[in-house]
């Protein structure tokens, strides 16, 4: 019987498939084809780039090459297509190269094929086939085995995986690819997802940026960089009007509402009598910053009014957090599966009240909000504006710091809630101020939303763990329950803390980074044992960061090693009992401007890049509550190898994982349950350079006397779904 696959994977002892034909491994014929891709590469400054071919069998040969285009090529493997660009040199170059070796090397770029399209971004695609038996785009190293038992358990799982999402300004609704991203994000299914609205984007993150102003009634802040908006003032709803113009400057104004003060050098005449004429007894009133010039550059507007009525003013505004909050609580259906929301930007001017300027567009990332010193002037204040947001998204609204009514008609069901991140840089926290501004925090939020203590909280979120001393005497300090107010101590639910390896052009470098911070986890869970034994772990950023620019969509071996290192810290942490909870990927969106390599949706296309089907194949291949299954590998360094039971199911999975940049063959030998009679089904589906961007295809595979041989891609993250029949 023929089946369709396209993963190297030994169905029977006289059958190989690879790509996507079946053959015969002992026929006269060639084997399967294998495809290759490789971008265009050169000497300095361009980056060096390479693509091998390589038969499996020492014995065999690559024998045909079947399609070779150094161009624009598409398609995918079995069906490529020349571009409008082709080197009419490539099948002959790439003959000349690799006909009748068992591995060769091409190099693409101008020295080898010449140049077909001068300026225009290159690949080279090559499909070939062996003379016997599978091939690939790639080396190949040495055979692994590994050994999984169905029926010796080593635990039970306890940590999800999951992801972390912080606002950027691609998730906004005006972004092209705000829904596919949503769309991926609800595709996922994800419990415990991680919401960070943060510090380079604050008119999204923080839903008070203005102090309140009693009388006094000011213009927004928004004086980093030029405004680009027009500006707003409103008297409130009992219906007063604009009595007197107090101050209005449009140049370069200093100072804050109730102490503002005109530049000497930058200043656009008529400001007041502008202001004037656009405001005076109205209730509110849109003032065009297109009517005062342009006085200097990067000008911004102070103005400050009285009204006639008793309102006493405020400047909450939860548009742009709305409309981030609700689109993400949407796609992680967010009643059901416990999301992890942090608020994690403050507003700066509790820390520095005379300094507190922000970026007037939401859609442009702006550095240097985080103004001032931990603590904040009154950490009970900043406890107060924490309670009031979550009553915002739980209680239906607030009342706000003068009692003005805040109606919001949101009753999200929050119950678990994070304290800040990354607390040490953000304000320069120490352990002893961090810890009080947690317990202002927590008493701020039951006080306005959670009087019933239904929110478990998370505390520290330290931006990395490779400073052990330094995360051990934090937490020393912060599990200390002495430390603690005596009624916040019961709000020791969990600790997070982050996972980031250094940047390295050797991506096998990642999982060397993960064993060590394995290690210093585990220091962790020794100290939470003795000091606050309920206390849990989360993993809740964890990823890689090499300052990428280029595009996922511009070549897949990055974003398959990231998301494999992912998959094997969740696979670790697995192992640690019920004291880490969640590991999540870090992060859905990111782009250029920020951290572009840390990003799971391409924001290109909208695509999810490698790390997003890393993360839904062990949505789908594992769950909470499933059985750790003994499981061992021959070389531990290359290959990582954990089996999974559900017993409700009827069903193993063995996660697979590639720590290396060649592809691994590997035999997987499974012993199963003394009941089990038969296998019902067997799935192989892997997450590499072939997929890519789309989501992997699941092929049927057969164990044949308890033992299956696979051929790993270089990084690859792959799942063995088996059914048991007894």
């Amino acid at each position: 019987s023929a089946m369709v696959t396209c993963a190297g994977v030994v169905l029977r002892s006289s059958l190989v498939v690879v790509g996507c034909l079946l053959v015969h491994a002992n026929a006269a014929v060639a084997g399967p084809a294998f495809c290759g891709r490789a971008p265009n590469g050169g000497p300095p400054p361009m980056q060096p780039s390479k693509l091998t071919l390589s038969c499996v069998a020492p014995s065999a040969v690559i024998q045909v090459i079947e399609f070779a285009s150094y161009g624009t090529p598409t398609g995918t493997c079995g069906n490529w297509t020349a571009g409008s660009c082709a080197a009419a040199n490539s099948s002959s170059v790439v003959q000349a190269q690799c006909i009748g070796r068992q591995s060769c090397v091409v190099y693409p770029n101008t020295t080898t094929f010449g140049d077909p399209c001068f300026g225009t971004v290159k690949w080279l695609v090559v499909q070939a086939r062996c003379s016997s038996g599978p091939g690939h785009a790639g080396q190949i190293g040495p055979p692994v085995t590994a050994t999984v038992d169905t029926n010796q358990l080593n635990g039970t799982l306890y940590t999800v995986p999951s992801l972390q999402v912080v606002d950027h300004h691609f998730l906004l609704r005006t972004s092209p690819i705000h829904d596919a991203a949503f769309a991926l994000l609800a595709g996922l299914g994800a419990e415990r997802v991680r919401f960070v609205p943060w510090l380079p984007y604050p008119k999204s993150a923080v839903g008070e940026l203005e102090p309140p102003s009693g009388s006094l009634l000011c213009g927004p802040h928004a004086w980093k960089g030029a405004q680009t908006r027009s500006v707003v003032l409103n008297c409130g709803p009992d219906g007063g009007t604009i009595t007197a113009v107090d101050f209005a400057s449009y140049g370069q104004p200093s100072g804050t509402c109730g102490s503002y003060k005109q530049s000497a050098t930058c200043h656009a005449a008529g400001s007041a009598a502008i202001v004037q004429k656009a405001c005076l007894n109205r209730n509110a009133c849109t003032i065009d910053l297109a009517a005062f010039g342009t006085p200097c550059a990067s000008p911004h507007l102070a103005v400050q009014v009285r009204c006639s009525g008793t309102t006493r003013h405020t400047y909450w505004n939860m548009t742009l957090p709305d409309q981030l909050m609700l689109d993400f609580w949407t796609a992680v259906r967010g009643n059901q599966t416990d999301p992890i929301i942090n608020f994690s930007t403050e507003p700066t001017w509790m820390y520095s009240p005379q300094e507190y300027s922000y970026c007037d567009d939401p859609a442009q990332p702006c550095g240097g909000y985080d103004q001032g010193r931990a603590p904040p002037a009154n950490v009970t204040q900043l406890g107060d504006y924490y309670g009031r947001l979550v009553a915002w998204y739980s209680k239906g609204g607030f009342a706000d710091e003068y009692g003005n009514k805040h109606v919001s008609g949101h009753y999200l069901n929050i119950t678990s809630w994070e304290v800040l991140n990354e607390v040490d840089y953000e304000h320069g926290y120490t352990a002893q101020t961090y810890t009080e501004t947690f317990d202002a925090i927590v008493a701020g939020i039951r006080r306005h939303a959670d009087p019933e203590k239904r929110i478990r909280f998370t505390g520290l979120n330290l931006p990395n763990i490779d400073n052990q001393a330094k995360v051990l005497q934090w937490a020393t300090y912060f599990l200390n329950s002495s430390n603690h107010e005596p009624d916040t101590r019961d709000a020791l639910h969990s600790i997070g803390y982050h996972a980031y390896p250094p940047g390295s052009s050797n991506f096998s470098d990642f999982f060397s980074y993960a064993d060590t911070f394995l290690d210093k986890v585990k220091a962790v869970q020794a100290l939470c044992r003795q000091l606050s034994p309920s206390t849990k772990s989360f993993l809740d950023e964890t990823g890689t960061n090499q300052r990428i620019p280029l595009p996922p969509s511009a070549g897949p071996e990055y974003w398959v090693a990231s998301g494999t290192y992912f998959a094997y810290v969740f696979a670790q942490a697995a192992l640690l009992g019920d004291h880490v909870e969640v590991v999540g990927q870090s992060q859905l969106m990111d782009a250029p401007g920020q951290e572009p390599s840390v990003t799971i949706v391409d924001w290109t296309n909208g695509k999810g890049t490698p790390k997003y089907w890393v993360l839904k194949l062990l949505l789908e291949a594992v769950a909470r509550g499933d059985k750790l299954l003994t499981s061992t590998v021959s070389d531990s360094a290359r290959v990582h190898v954990q089996g999974f039971r559900r017993d409700s199911l009827g069903r193993v999975a063995v996660v697979m994982l590639n720590k290396s940049d060649k592809a691994v063959p590997l035999t997987l030998a499974l012993k199963f349950m003394p009941a089990a009679t038969a296998v019902g089904s067997c799935t192989f589906t892997a997450v590499d350079a072939n997929s890519w961007e789309s989501a992997p295809t699941p092929q049927p595979c057969q164990v044949l006397h308890g033992q299956i041989t696979l051929l790993l891609s270089p990084f690859a993250t792959a799942t063995l779904l088996i059914t048991i029949m007894s």
